[in-house]
């Protein structure tokens, strides 16, 4: 028995997580070929990670492309999923010029940089 390892005690949501939250039927035949352990898997709950995946949203109003260089910049913020940075940055932004697709990220500790951020990237390109 050495080298074997039990699952006894993982839960259904366990292999549903680590096999990249499949549909249950396919746990359902993995569980009939004897490639996972017996799981009870008719009381699952929907997952909150699908549920959110499948939400459709209201598509964004059409913009005219920009014609010429620094005509349009697209940005956002998003947070680095509670994990920092080595410089404690919890946050990136990008620039992108909707022209040239040229883009540029910054890490920055706080949203408030954001404006700072913003206008070195505008000198950078504007040199």
């Amino acid at each position: 028995m050495e080298g074997l390892i039990h699952f006894t005690f993982v839960s259904c949501d366990t292999w549903y997580g680590r096999l990249g939250h499949v549909n249950l039927n396919t746990l359902k035949r993995m569980i009939s070929l004897d490639l996972l352990p017996k799981l009870d898997i008719s009381k699952k709950n929907k997952c909150e990670i699908c549920i959110q995946a499948k939400q459709c949203r209201k598509p964004f109003k059409s913009v005219e492309r920009s014609t010429k260089l620094l005509g349009l910049i697209h940005s956002d913020i998003c947070e680095l999923n509670g994990i920092m940075t080595h410089g404690e940055k919890r946050y990136f932004i990008i620039f992108i010029n909707d022209f040239s697709k040229y883009y540029h990220v910054y890490l920055i500790i706080s949203k408030d940089e954001a404006s700072q951020r913003f206008v070195a990237f505008k000198n950078k390109v504007e040199n």
